[in-house]
């Protein structure tokens, strides 16, 4: 019993290690394009995360938007800000300041309007 216990300890402890590891990754990738001109900040100033777009992420095709905006989504998720069935992630454009789109299971992945 005491060798099970100990297993399941070194494993749980081992896969926090691995999640805080993938959630440093995930915001340095993060913070990686906000340096390169992406994204111009991730904030969460209410129920859900906003993230602030620039012009260059409106300029890249539809399959990078949604694995760039995936990576904010999976870190939030991960930190408990949102949950992956319901939560969100509100895209605005950082130029006009308007609502440009939504990433979320409930809405299939990425709506860009």
């Amino acid at each position: 019993m005491k060798t099970l216990v100990l297993i399941l300890f070194l494993f749980f402890t081992s896969t926090l290690h691995v999640f805080a590891d993938m959630q440093d990754d995930r915001w340095e990738f993060i913070e990686g394009l906000v340096d390169k001109g992406v994204f111009q900040k991730v904030e969460v100033p209410s129920k859900y995360p906003h993230l602030w777009v620039r012009p260059a992420f409106l300029r890249l095709d539809f399959s990078m938007k949604k694995d760039f905006v995936n990576v904010v989504f999976a870190f939030y998720v991960t930190n408990g800000t949102i949950t992956k069935r319901s939560g969100l992630i509100v895209l605005y454009d950082s130029r006009t300041g308007k609502k440009v789109g939504v990433y979320g299971e409930a809405y299939g992945g990425l709506k860009i309007y």
